[in-house]
């Protein structure tokens, strides 16, 4: 990203905001947690009209039996394709990156990292030259591949992202 970063032009735009998240897991997740809630920081680069770089981290916090959470913290790097360069931008995205996951008591928590996907479809609204209104969904899938005694997922874990944030612009 960073190569993408200095070699554009200088009309490029970056845009720092947040969402907050209801989460809604599915498979046999669903089996094994109930819905969450979480949120977002997410800063975005426009390489051009036709791209976006994304840089995020999160915060999704599910509740499980017995009154015990367990939570993944998000930490992604997506590309973002605008299907239109009006006020009203329709995107589809695609991120890769590593969900650290806890659960436990505090002094005995659990915490274990795993490979996780995104893909996201979302509609950016312009307010303003600085302002965007940003709703997306997003279907995060996390990779857990492990026969570690303490392995907090024994089996992948699906769920939708549903985001409602708003971004400031800097640039042009």
């Amino acid at each position: 990203m960073l190569v993408v970063a200095v070699g554009t032009s200088a009309s490029a735009q970056f845009a720092l905001g947040g969402h907050v998240n209801a989460l809604f897991p599915i498979g046999d997740f669903s089996n094994r947690t109930q819905g969450g809630f979480g949120f977002d920081v997410e800063g975005r680069f426009g390489v051009d009209k036709t791209l976006m770089t994304s840089a995020s981290i999160g915060y999704h916090s599910f509740s499980q039996n017995a009154g015990a959470r367990l939570n993944f913290t998000p930490i992604m790097l997506s590309l973002l394709y605008p299907l239109s360069t009006t006020d009203v931008k329709p995107y589809l995205g695609a991120g890769v990156g590593v969900n650290r996951v806890s659960s436990g008591q505090t002094g005995l928590r659990l915490t274990n990292s795993y490979f996780g996907v995104s893909p996201a479809f979302g509609i950016q609204y312009r307010s303003s030259e600085q302002v965007y209104f940003d709703i997306n969904v997003r279907y995060n899938l996390t990779l857990a591949n492990s026969n570690d005694l303490f392995d907090l997922l024994n089996r992948n874990a699906a769920y939708l992202v549903f985001n409602l944030g708003a971004f400031y612009t800097f640039g042009q």
